[in-house]
């Protein structure tokens, strides 16, 4: 993909950069991610924010503030209050913008690590932040603390608010935060529709295409007004300018001429680097734009005769355009010297002036950055421009030190062909791997010598293009016919058919595989040297330690036994398995390795379990023993196996209560049988309401299948139904609120007929106290109708029941019930009602 207006010799890694154009780093790489499932990067959110700020209209634009990606980073390193930090100035511009008197409102997008783009909103007249992230995250704690910092010492805002209420697009996918962020941002300030998942290829290609198209706006403009963010960064020339009537000319300007640029044609050497360090250094003020200085004349300084210096006037840019420009085009042509240029003459000898190296403004902010950062030594601060100019090819070597460097790449049996580079000191090739080894510091081979004395790396192919190779097909050889394909074959292993102790083995061996050598012989290995240990039994030896030496014996086995329902076998444990043959005689060979393993007095014992038993294993067989029995099927135990299959199949899935009884038992004796008592037994909900059922129908039944089975007490009964509510005495709310739930579990509409029906039951005249858990209080009951005498203390309930009273002898039940109308009887009838 190639972008149309695009300047001809920048690559796709190159930086696209304006004067006006905040994404200064902004490549082609990252111009084509929008045309793919990619993340965006900064330079590309950036430039969305740039067309939306060239939307903005001019009233919306003094109250409205919108910040880029750099803003936000700035904040979080804490730039606001360190006046050394490289993002101080930037952030000391929004300070003056929300302080003018006019914005009232900062939008800004943020990164949320590791991968994720936001945005937010400050509002000063509330004040409030609101942040609002696409995927729910909250905001970024450190972004916020630095910024609320920042507003309440250098703004003046006092009780700012936080909040991630900002309205902004939902996204399900991990690609589009970038874009979003953007649209949060313009939906705010411009009223913009928001994001919307069903467009999201759409808009992904609509940013392209705006990026894209102010790219072309901006390439179309022959002259840019505003210069980069920092003075040009140049090499110092030692002889100052033949002309200084010509006034010194912009040459921070993009231009697509690379002579101008100076990457061709004037690349850096050692003393250039050095004076633009040197420069760097006399500079204590920060970076101001080149248009903020002018040359200065010789009448700006006084005259010879002590006389002030006459001030020089002013010019409208126009004008200073204008003069410019005819000064330029008289530079070549018949302007004839002045006073001062005719009686100044260059002396004998001496050489033209070395044209100023003009750097890209891309370059210039590499190199301010790296000379403000890191290690402050000279050295340190060369090698890092040195680096930056070599990353952007403007920079070469000096002759000398290469050979220096070549000497040393040589010498005490070196590389005797080390490839180097006069443009890139930092890297030598190796002729052995054909690798380019980095370099620690340019002119420094400690690193490519350790590569080369550590005789690690492979040689590279060799690659022979025969003569052939540049002619037709027609011309070329036939090809040799390819020999014919290998037969694979799979090891047989060790079997029976060899040595029938070898079933025998199988069978009876109680490990995997074994054949290593005595653990005393890995014990002298591993701490015989450092602590004169000889032997597995040393009390010395820590329980890991011994654990380490058995673990190394259990590595080292040289065969293992391989088993299958049809087929077992021994195989060596460097046996390949699988591997090819020439012929088909050869597809029932044994192996070497396998054939190596019949001589071996260990594989001999291997059945022999006091000296290849497995624990493990034997716990096993322990824990599971009579399994075989249990899971034959024509064993007696067979119908059990039905039982176990069929609860696992869900046919029993019906039969609760069977199954808890069948749970109960089973718990039950597990306890028994371990000397547990059974307080807090668990039993099934199932089979706890049956077995209340059962009691509350016939004791007697419920105390005989106690005896029989596993049943809960009948105490404890007793103590689940005291912990119901209680049912009412007469009609209160109660009964209405039992009412309703009786319709709803039959959703039977409430409003619907209902029968009520009344009966008497005879009871036994008595009075009875009752303790009411809602009210908490005694109360006597068994009187007539609704009266309920309240019981505060003992004496007073023996003054009640002394007292004459007469109890109730009946106990009146309200029924309610849903009517079901069916028909029982049909009977022909006359029309008239008499005649019947």
């Amino acid at each position: 993909m190639v972008c149309p207006g695009a300047p001809h010799f920048l690559s796709w890694q190159q930086p696209i950069g304006f004067a006006k154009h905040p994404p200064y780093k902004l490549t082609y790489e990252h111009l084509a991610d929008d045309l793919g499932e990619n993340l965006l990067s900064d330079s590309v959110v950036d430039a969305l924010l740039e067309e939306v700020k060239s939307r903005l209209p001019a009233a919306a634009s003094k109250e409205i503030v919108v910040a880029d990606t750099f803003f936000s980073a700035c904040i979080t390193d804490g730039a606001a209050g360190n006046k050394e930090s490289f993002g101080y100035p930037v952030v000391q511009k929004y300070t003056a913008q929300l302080t003018n008197g006019s914005s009232c409102t900062l939008l800004f997008p943020y990164y949320s690590p590791p991968f994720h783009w936001a945005a937010g909103r400050l509002e000063l007249q509330a004040p409030r932040i609101q942040c609002g992230d696409s995927i729910g995250w909250p905001h970024p704690k450190r972004l916020i603390g630095e910024m609320e910092t920042w507003l309440t010492r250098d703004v003046g805002l006092i009780g700012i608010t936080v909040s991630d209420d900002l309205p902004c697009a939902k996204q399900d996918d991990a690609v589009n935060c970038g874009i979003i962020s953007a649209n949060t941002i313009a939906h705010h300030a411009l009223g913009d529709p928001l994001w919307d998942k069903a467009n999201a290829r759409t808009n992904r290609y609509q940013a392209f295409c705006t990026i894209a198209q102010i790219i072309l706006q901006l390439q179309e403009i022959n002259e840019l007004s505003a210069p980069p963010p920092f003075a040009v960064i140049g090499a110092k020339s030692s002889v100052e300018s033949p002309s200084e009537d010509v006034e010194m000319q912009d040459t921070t300007q993009y231009s697509s001429n690379p002579d101008i640029l100076g990457i061709a044609s004037n690349p850096l050497t050692d003393d250039d680097v050095s004076s633009l360090i040197a420069e760097h250094d006399t500079s204590n003020a920060p970076a101001v734009p080149l248009s903020m200085k002018r040359p200065q004349e010789e009448e700006d300084h006084e005259s010879d005769d002590g006389a002030p210096a006459k001030k020089r006037p002013k010019k409208s840019a126009a004008a200073a355009h204008a003069a410019s420009a005819a000064k330029t085009s008289k530079a070549n042509g018949s302007k004839k010297p002045s006073n001062r240029d005719a009686t100044r003459k260059e002396p004998e000898g001496t050489p033209m002036p070395k044209p100023k190296t003009t750097l890209p403004h891309w370059v210039q902010l590499d190199l301010v950055d790296t000379l403000r950062t890191g290690g402050q030594s000279k050295t340190a601060r060369h090698d890092r421009v040195v680096s930056i100019l070599i990353k952007y090819g403007l920079y070469v070597g000096n002759a000398k030190r290469l050979q220096t460097l070549q000497e040393e790449c040589r010498k005490e049996g070196g590389d005797p062909d080390p490839g180097l580079d006069i443009r890139n000191p930092k890297q030598v090739v190796c002729s052995r791997c054909k690798r380019p080894i980095q370099l620690q510091a340019a002119y420094q081979a400690g690193r490519f010598r350790d590569h080369w004395k550590k005789q690690t790396c492979k040689k590279a192919p060799i690659t022979n293009n025969t003569i052939t190779s540049f002619f037709g097909a027609s011309v070329k050889s036939k090809a040799p016919k390819p020999p014919p394909a290998p037969l694979v074959k799979h090891c047989p292993g060790l079997t029976g058919t060899l040595n029938s102790r070898i079933d025998y083995d199988i069978e009876n061996c109680p490990v995997t595989g074994a054949g290593s050598r005595d653990i005393n012989s890995y014990v002298r290995e591993l701490y015989e040297e450092m602590r004169g240990i000889k032997s597995i039994r040393d009390p010395r030896l820590k329980t890991s330690e011994r654990a380490k030496a058995y673990h190394q014996q259990a590595l080292d086995r040289h065969w293992r036994i391989e088993t299958s329902p049809h087929r077992s076998s021994v195989v060596s444990t460097q046996c390949l398995i699988k591997f090819t043959v020439q012929s088909k005689a050869q597809l029932e060979d044994l192996t070497l390795v396998c054939s190596a393993c019949l001589s071996m007095s260990r594989l001999r014992t291997s059945g022999a379990p006091h000296i290849y038993a497995n624990p493990i294993q034997a716990r096993i067989m322990a824990t599971y023993h009579g399994l075989e029995e249990f899971l034959n099927e024509k064993s007696e135990l067979g119908f059990l196996v039905r039982f176990v299959h069929g609860v696992i199949a869900g046919h029993f899935k019906d039969h609760k209560i069977f199954l808890g009884l069948v749970e109960t038992m089973v718990l039950a004796k597990d306890r028994q049988l371990r000397g547990v008592g059974m307080q807090n037994f668990p039993y099934p909900p199932d089979f706890r309401e049956w077995g209340a059922w059962i009691r509350m129908s016939s004791p007697r039944t419920y105390r005989n299948m106690a005896q029989q089975f596993r049943m809960e007490s009948e105490c404890s009964i007793k103590h689940r139904q005291s912990q119901r509510p209680r049912f009412p005495i007469g009609i209160t709310a109660e009964s209405f609120t039992a009412l309703q739930q009786y319709c709803k579990d039959y959703d039977y509409p409430i409003g619907y007929p209902l029968c009520v029906s009344v009966d008497d039951t005879k009871a036994f005249p008595a009075m009875q106290p009752l303790y009411d858990g809602p009210e908490k209080t005694w109360f006597l009951v068994g009187l007539p109708g609704e009266t309920q005498l309240s019981v505060t203390s003992t004496t007073e309930l023996e003054k009640l029941m002394d007292q004459k009273h007469t109890p109730a002898t009946k106990l009146r039940l309200f029924v309610v019930q849903i009517p079901f109308p069916g028909i029982v009887r049909a009977t022909p009838r006359p029309e008239s009602t008499q005649e019947s």
